[in-house]
């Protein structure tokens, strides 16, 4: 019995280490991804707040790993989405002051976001959705820049909006999946979210003819 007893610990100890060397090994799988993952500039604005000339730098890190993970992908290049970074950077100085690092809020990244940064220190990053099939978001992100450190918002677009396009500082949105409104027109109207006032705007078609019908 004591016999039977020995194998079955040494036989459970052997399924531990097992198990524990799998783990560690998908960990380190894992970790060399993130450490030999490349970053690059997707794009930069600059920016002078309180006399200071400031540059943000928007940067993606990205492998070619052909892994069959389940990492979030870039579908522009069907690379592994591995995360962003935004840096606020003084160049006379040669110093960074901040950087801050956060994945994507969606799975598959449609389109390069766009980085828009105001005097006020408000910073928006934004992905498109091209896509009226089967239901990919793009995605809205705030930040702000306060005391040189980069802070980022809670803020967050209702669901049933879907990002379409981008004018000037005009977001385009659609309600759900739909092939019209997706593009700034005054003609026919749209409905878009104004990054200067920091609200969504509906504006309605134009009328083309007076009461009379004329």
């Amino acid at each position: 019995m004591a016999t039977n007893a020995n194998e079955k610990k040494s036989n459970f100890k052997l399924i531990v280490v097992g198990l524990s060397f799998i783990a560690l090994v998908i960990l380190l799988i894992h970790l060399s991804q993130i450490w030999f993952a490349d970053e690059h500039i997707i794009t930069y604005s600059k920016i002078s707040i309180d006399g200071n000339n400031l540059t943000v730098i928007f940067t993606e890190k990205t492998n070619t790993i052909n892994d069959n993970s389940q990492h979030q992908k870039n579908i522009e290049t069907n690379n592994n989405h591995l995360g962003y970074c935004l840096e606020l950077y003084d160049s006379t100085a040669n110093k960074s002051y901040d950087k801050v690092k956060f994945d994507s809020p969606v799975r598959a990244i449609q389109n390069k976001p766009q980085l828009f940064v105001f005097s006020s220190g408000i910073v928006w990053i934004i992905s498109t959705s091209n896509d009226i099939v089967s239901d990919k978001p793009g995605f809205i992100l705030k930040f702000e820049i306060k005391n040189k450190k980069i802070i980022k918002s809670n803020f967050t677009l209702d669901e049933e909006y879907k990002i379409r396009n981008i004018s000037g500082y005009k977001v385009i949105l659609t309600k759900g999946n739909t092939p019209t409104g997706m593009n700034f027109d005054t003609m026919f109207g749209c409905t878009y979210f104004d990054l200067e006032q920091e609200k969504i705007i509906e504006l309605s078609p134009a009328k083309l003819f007076n009461s009379n019908g004329k």
